[in-house]
This record gives structure tokens, sequence and C-alpha cells, in this order.
């Protein structure tokens, strides 16, 4: 079963926005370099209900197995690292049935 892994995305007050713009843009890249990834999109927040979070980022996956892979995979590494670097950031991995 396909697994999502959803990401909330608050940056630091120093972060530039065109710093998030490249952060957001190599997440949806991830999508291209890495086979388990099956779709990857980001996209600013529009509600209040977000805990301050202003963006997030969903990554499809094929099923645990493949998120393993992709947790450990350099692209996802440094990705990960760069926003963790400009950001305060939250994940939740969970299974669906389509």
């Amino acid at each position: 079963m396909p697994v999502q892994h959803i990401v909330w995305i608050k940056p630091n007050k120093a972060t530039k926005t065109s710093t998030i713009d490249d952060i957001l843009r190599q997440v949806k890249g991830l999508a291209h370099s890495i086979p388990e990834v099956l779709a990857a999109t980001t996209g600013k927040n529009s509600t209040d209900r977000a805990m301050g979070c202003t963006y997030g980022a969903i990554v499809t996956l094929k099923d645990y197995a493949a998120l393993e892979f992709y947790l450990v995979h350099p692209e996802h590494q440094q990705v990960g690292s760069l926003m963790r670097q400009h950001c305060s950031v939250l994940a939740m991995d969970y299974e669906h049935d389509g």
C-alpha cells in the first residue's frame, strides 16, 4: 500500500523566501531522482490551523520499504538537512489504500 510522508514546515524568522522556494523545488525534484517516490507536492499553507507552519510537503511512496529507502537516500538527506537549517519541521508517515 502507498505511504504518505507529510512534512509541516515553519521557516525560521531569518529565512528568506528565496531559500524556502529553493528547498520546496528540491523536494519536488525528489520525484524525478528517486524511483521509489511516486509523487512529491509542496505548497503554502492557507489556514490558521497549522500551529504556525506556513508550508507543507507530501511525498507519496510505493510502500513502507520504499519509505525506509527514501529516508536514508543521499538526496533526501541533503534536502532534509538544508530544510532543518532554515526551518522547524514536523513529519508524519501513514499508509493508505488509495
